[in-house]
């Protein structure tokens, strides 16, 4: 028998260290991941709810959309909410429709 062995080695301890690192390797990107395309769906929901309130909004109230109104609707109707990814405001195309500017090419990029 071995009684006289005490606690663990080194090389198991480095070898357990070496584990944790990998299995954290792997796991740290994917769940960045899964928090990107949460947060990416949530804007984009939020964009939905924005929209569909605002056309309410014109209708109830009975007027045209202008650049202004929608300005002060949506500085209303923001409490925080992420509605664009790159943190900017939404505006509206003259179609109606509400856009958002990706930060990549500059291009105006519809979320609708």
């Amino acid at each position: 028998m071995l009684l006289n062995q005490k606690g663990i080695t080194f090389i198991e301890l480095l070898a357990v260290l070496i584990i944790i690192a990998i299995v954290t390797l792997i796991v740290i990107p994917a769940v960045m991941t899964i928090i990107d395309k949460a947060e990416d769906a949530v804007c984009t929901d939020n964009l939905n709810k924005l929209k569909r309130d605002y056309g309410m909004h014109l209708s109830l109230m009975n007027v045209q959309h202008s650049e202004i109104l929608f300005d002060d609707y949506y500085n209303d109707w923001n409490e925080g909410f992420c509605v664009c990814r790159n943190g900017e405001s939404p505006y509206v195309e003259q179609n109606g429709e509400i856009l958002c500017t990706d930060k990549e090419d500059d291009e105006p990029a519809p979320i609708l």
